[in-house]
């Protein structure tokens, strides 16, 4: 399921987010990808052209430099593993959400 991400105080020490772009063709392909996870895993999703702040606040707070698409697993408040662009498959993020 995903949960539209507003404000970075809503990512819990342990959380899921993908960044994704409405206009990239890449990012489309990335969004079928985590699309068939979304089913098992609650996700944060940010549009970046929709709240572009908000990603860049979340690349200053984690030290993750801003991607799209990027896929990010947060566990106790820190980044565990991030995918990029075409990293991000359903068998690569089974395999680190170990489902």
């Amino acid at each position: 399921m995903y949960t539209k991400l507003n404000s970075i105080d809503e990512i819990s020490d342990n959380a899921i987010i993908f960044k994704h772009s409405n206009t990239c063709s890449l990012s489309a392909r990335a969004k079928d990808e985590v699309n068939k996870i979304a089913e098992k895993e609650n996700i944060f999703i940010i549009i970046v052209q929709e709240n572009r702040e908000l990603s860049n606040k979340i690349e200053e707070v984690y030290k993750i430099k801003h991607e799209s698409p990027q896929f990010i697993i947060i566990r106790n408040n820190e980044p565990q593993s991030v995918l990029n662009h075409l990293e991000i498959t359903e068998e690569k993020i089974e395999k680190l959400l170990k489902i």
